[in-house]
């Protein structure tokens, strides 16, 4: 499980080049931002995150599981401008 607690943190703009990402979110709020395309999100919420699309997180305190498939690894990620 990830927490972000900074106040209004942006995790950056990134994709996974092999990696679809699903995230649960257990407690808080937050914006995902997935493209071009917006979400304000709460508990109990989902956010799929396909492998290849730009996407991040703004939020003020949130605590989320994060699946992902294949398995994350270091090499295939990639932050973008």
């Amino acid at each position: 499980m990830s927490n972000a607690d900074d106040e209004k943190s942006k995790s950056g703009q990134h994709l996974n080049k092999e990696t679809n990402e699903t995230y649960f979110i257990v407690k808080g709020t937050a914006k995902f931002v997935v493209g071009d395309k917006e979400y304000d999100v709460g508990e109990k919420d989902v956010v799929v995150v396909e492998a290849g699309i730009a996407h991040y997180i703004e939020t003020g305190a949130l605590t989320y599981l994060t699946i992902t498939r294949p398995d994350w690894k270091p090499e295939q990620y990639q932050h973008v401008d």
